[in-house]
């Protein structure tokens, strides 16, 4: 299982905001868990053979297919396990048989200042004659409050960790 920790214990945040992911107890102060937004330019890629952009150059296609959350929170932490669907599919230029790439996690704040982010990579295999293949992985993410905070002062960012190019690609062809 992969990790992710958040150091956030000096921060001054903002309160309020919505009521969703709400978590309440009967004699406990009401936690929110944070929200999990993919990132729309990185939530697909095209990586190309070498400098290639011709459609016969594509080595592999990936896309950050769903994220899943559980989310369990008292007054000292949030913890979250993020269920991470990816898929590949196979180019005309793959001579690997396999799609090697990572995904980010980030936890900002409300306004989208990056408190802690890493990065998880993946190999996923195209066995056999098979073309397009999803992959399921796993990260915790923990993040610490101060008396007072409540998940409602974060955001949970992920996406594909694209290049320049990638980026670029995903940009004009949309």
């Amino acid at each position: 299982m992969r990790r992710l920790t958040a150091l956030l214990a000096l921060l001054p945040l903002a309160a309020c905001g919505s009521l969703d992911g709400l978590f309440a107890g009967e004699d406990g102060p009401v936690i929110v868990c944070p929200r999990i937004l993919p990132v729309v330019e990185a939530e697909q890629m095209t990586r190309f053979v070498a400098d290639g952009r011709d459609l016969t150059e594509v080595d592999f296609r990936a896309r950050l297919a769903d994220v899943r959350a559980e989310c369990v929170a008292d007054e000292e932490e949030i913890e979250l396990t993020l269920q991470v669907m990816l898929s590949a599919s196979r180019g005309p230029a793959n001579a690997e048989g396999a799609a090697g790439f990572s995904y980010f996690v980030a936890v900002a704040t409300r306004d989208e200042q990056i408190l802690a982010r890493d990065e998880y990579q993946v190999g996923i295999p195209f066995e056999g004659n098979r073309t397009t293949v999803g992959l399921l992985d796993e990260v915790d993410v923990e993040i610490p409050l101060a008396e007072g905070q409540t998940g409602r002062e974060y955001r949970v960012f992920l996406g594909l960790a694209l290049t320049p190019d990638e980026l670029e690609w995903n940009r004009q062809n949309r």
